[in-house]
């Protein structure tokens, strides 16, 4: 991939004013820390294989508080022509955001809601010109902990990697079992007609005596289903909306499949990351072709993230990322990603989103499509459910049903607002959330 340097802004003041504007300085360097790796640009090709890339134009943004402070979990719209949702997002822990658009589509605006309140650009800088900057009013934003979730490829070419990768995130969670909040789970994938598709492995289970069963096998040549394991690690995790940041650590060697229908998966997956606030770091692995690789830069930069590449030698030891061991490297991931300010007394406090009594077993019988949607979409539901409740980001309760049976049931999104919802269904004092994402027409 051509990575394409641009100036731009880094907003250093204090105080920034209440219309975004655009000021030039120098290139923000370094693609292994948390900022927006700014200088890699838009994406030039327009396609990787037969893959159509939705990425040529790059918007970036800043939000801070009225008093200097970052914004972090803000959600981000950039509309184009009568309001179109050309892509949406949410900024990172130092309230940084990115949003992309093809070449064809006339971006005309950045939309953004905090607490309540709209906020509107007057002028939209491309990546060219600079950073979209926005001053809201923003009650205090305390700590609410970090999930990180490992998608990691386990088919046979990644044998040499991975029990190096398994005991480096045995390790992480050793040292990070006291961190507050903190929330870590693997997920391994393989190929279609394998024993498994993808498998959800604790670390409990890394650490303990079935780690043995956890192993990399099977596959073949061809390309492998990534498509469909980020999916899955995006709908099916217990993500946290409320979090200080959720991260998405990717693990392979493999070119993502490239078929019609896997192409569409993988934005559409990506897509839903970006609303979700979801930053995707994708690490290759040996053996990563050129196209893998260019792949796996587009995941990251279509939600904030970085791409790393998986040094060490043939037997798994001595894994590092640059020159720095994997564990270290994981552990500096984590703490730069890590929110530690608490509010003062007294001061307004965030509503936490986060479900009471989650059960990601029952949340596997609960699927909406189309999702993203538009005017209406189906609401799928493989057994009865007490109650839905529906909330936005800011946990404000958008509608609400009582009693609904087993079967599809179509849900009218003409007077929802674009953005992220969270889609709470409540069986027998448990909860299964699904995440939906509407677009203006």
């Amino acid at each position: 991939m051509k990575k394409v340097c641009f100036t731009i802004a880094v907003l250093l003041l204090l105080q920034l004013p209440a219309t975004p504007q655009s000021t030039a300085s120098d290139n923000v360097a370094g693609t292994t820390s948390l900022d927006i790796p700014y200088e890699q640009g838009p994406i030039q090709k327009e396609n990787i294989g037969n893959r159509r890339l939705p990425m040529q134009q790059a918007f970036y943004v800043q939000v801070n508080s009225t008093d200097g402070q970052a914004v972090r979990n803000c959600p981000v719209q950039l509309l184009g022509e009568s309001g179109k949702t050309l892509w949406q997002t949410q900024t990172n822990v130092r309230g940084q955001a990115s949003l992309w658009c093809s070449a064809e589509e006339r971006a005309q605006s950045i939309q953004l809601t905090h607490q309540g309140k709209t906020y509107s650009s007057e002028k939209l800088a491309g990546a060219e010109e600079g950073v979209n900057g926005f001053s809201v009013t923003s009650s205090c934003q305390p700590s609410n902990g970090l999930g990180l979730l490992v998608l990691a490829d386990a088919t046979h070419s990644m044998q040499d990697e991975f029990d190096g990768i398994m005991k480096a995130l045995t390790a992480v969670q050793h040292t990070r079992q006291a961190q507050p909040g903190f929330q870590m789970q693997c997920l391994l994938f393989r190929d279609y007609g394998e024993r498994y598709l993808t498998q959800p492995v604790s670390m409990e289970q890394l650490s303990g005596d079935q780690s043995f069963l956890f192993q990399a096998a099977g596959g073949g040549e061809e390309a492998e289903p990534l498509d469909t394991a980020l999916m899955a690690a995006i709908r099916h995790f217990d993500w946290q909306p409320g979090s200080d940041a959720r991260l998405l650590l990717v693990l392979t060697d493999a070119t993502p499949k490239a078929g019609r229908g896997a192409a569409e998966r993988m934005e559409q997956a990506l897509r839903l990351a970006a609303a979700s606030g979801i930053t995707i770091i994708p690490v290759g692995c040996s053996g990563l072709g050129e196209e893998g690789a260019e792949l796996l830069q587009h995941m990251a930069l279509a939600t904030g993230g970085a791409f790393e590449q998986l040094a060490g030698n043939t037997s798994g030891k001595g894994l590092r990322i640059g020159a720095t061991p994997l564990a270290e490297w994981l552990n500096g991931l984590i703490t730069a990603y890590t929110v530690a300010e608490q509010c003062p007394e007294g001061t307004g406090q965030l509503a936490s989103n986060t479900a009471t009594h989650y059960n990601p077993a029952l949340r596997s019988g609960v699927s909406c499509f189309p999702n993203p949607a538009t005017g209406k979409t189906c609401l799928r539901l493989e057994y009865p459910f007490d109650k839905l409740a529906v909330r936005n980001l800011q946990g404000q309760l958008i509608d609400e049903k009582a009693g609904l049976d087993k079967g599809d049931h179509i849900l009218n999104l003409e007077s929802w607002a674009p953005g992220l919802y969270l889609l709470e269904l409540h069986r027998a004092g448990e909860v299964a959330v699904e995440r939906l994402v509407v677009e203006r027409r």
